[in-house]
């Protein structure tokens, strides 16, 4: 294709009633093939194929006694190419193959080429990592984080809060990257030792099982800390509270990685540490 931006291609397969996408096209292609994202694709061009698909969709679910009695016509065995440069079209019909490596053959006899079957082969595996890197991390109690410390296993705790929630009360020994950083930065990122166990954790922990999906898609070990405040409350708690209600505009300034940064810096030199006795480093 001259253009292939501004030029789309619609047609219906269904083996039981008509020619396959293998009667059309027989043989996988051998060299590149180039994809959207490389040859560009236009939105409205892509819209009007997608309207086409869905009205085709609609007259298959009519049935074709239907469309026959109401003069519906689909494009079951047809190829229609439509160039948005100059609004040609053009309607190819397409013949069944007599000798189509599937249609012409019973299911139990089908079998893929074998460079398709790699090929299919290294999809699944490629997929089943990115399903396994998006599920949901796993869970961490406090106790769990000291049974790991006990065995002296690497750890990087992470804690994806704001500031003013760090200054607070925080875990000893834990890592502030707020969660805005932490996706604008990618020098966080590499910072962080690939071969550690990284528990991460937040106020209530819709953050942190957000960033350890994150992590996890990262190629890094990271897990969900649960972390249950309630149970403990410093007696700085309070007076941090007060100056965090008289100043509001600090919450809208965790919006910005760069206020955040410079709030973290701050933090890290100004305020106290705050420790669960059984995890103080």
């Amino acid at each position: 294709m001259k253009n292939p931006s501004s030029e789309g291609q619609v047609a219906v397969f269904w083996a039981r009633h008509g020619p396959c996408c293998r009667c059309l096209y027989p043989r996988p292609p051998t060299d590149h093939v180039t994809k959207c994202a490389e040859a560009g694709t236009l939105g409205g061009v892509a819209g009007m194929i997608g309207t086409i698909q869905v009205v085709e969709v609609c007259k298959l679910a009519l049935g074709f006694d239907h469309c026959r009695t109401n003069g519906l016509s689909t494009l079951l065995g047809r190829l229609w190419l439509i160039d948005a440069r100059n609004w040609e079209s053009l309607n190819l019909r397409i013949d069944k193959s007599q000798d189509c490596p599937v249609c012409s053959l019973p299911p139990e006899e089908v079998a893929l080429p074998e460079a398709e079957a790699e090929a299919e082969a290294e999809a699944e595996a490629e997929a089943e990592a990115a399903q396994c890197a998006s599920a949901p991390p796993a869970n961490l109690t406090l106790a769990d984080l000291e049974a790991l410390r006990a065995r002296g296993e690497k750890i990087v705790l992470i804690d994806v809060r704001e500031p003013h929630e760090w200054e607070r009360k925080r875990l000893a020994g834990a890592r502030l990257p707020p969660l805005a950083s932490l996706f604008a930065g990618p020098d966080l990122l590499d910072s962080l030792d690939p071969q550690a166990k990284i528990p991460v954790y937040c106020e209530h922990g819709m953050r942190s099982v957000a960033t350890s999906r994150y992590l996890r898609e990262q190629s890094h070990d990271a897990c969900n800390l649960l972390v249950n405040w309630a149970q403990w409350e410093p007696k700085s708690a309070e007076p941090a509270r007060r100056r965090l209600s008289a100043q509001p505009a600090r919450c809208a300034d965790s919006l910005n990685p760069l206020a955040t940064a410079s709030a973290f810096a701050a933090s890290q030199k100004a305020s106290p540490t705050l420790t669960i006795p059984s995890l103080s480093v």
